[in-house]
């Protein structure tokens, strides 16, 4: 449980699991997690302005009422972040994985060839 730890700090990680980790409410600007396994985390209402998330797996992650200004998720995987209630000017994604923002808006994604829905 990392809200327990003293602001501010930031953290840097790379090819690491920080898998359940709960930052709930931390102001982590800058922080660095690259090509890490980040499942079940927990970012609600964290400031992650100009993050580094490049190559990170966020499957199950939980990101609400975050602030990602300027954040780099280029590369990072399995993130499900609602572009209604998080805060993203100037965040960077990469495809196909940016497509799960068409997910959260309710919008049904067809494969063109045969019709079939896309799953998330």
């Amino acid at each position: 449980m990392w809200t327990e730890a003293e602001s501010p700090f930031t953290i840097t990680a790379s090819n690491s699991r920080l898998s359940y980790s709960g930052f709930y409410g931390k102001k982590l600007k800058k922080i660095r997690l690259t090509h890490c396994i980040a499942d079940e985390v927990d970012f609600t209402d964290c400031d992650l302005t100009q993050a580094v998330f490049t190559g990170t797996d966020f499957r199950g992650a939980t990101f609400s009422n975050t602030i990602l200004t300027k954040a780099d998720f280029v590369g990072a995987l399995n993130y499900a972040i609602d572009p209604r209630t998080n805060k993203l000017t100037g965040a960077r994604f990469s495809l196909p994985e940016a497509l799960s923002f068409l997910y959260c808006l309710g919008i049904e994604l067809v494969d063109p060839d045969d019709h079939i829905p896309i799953q998330p």
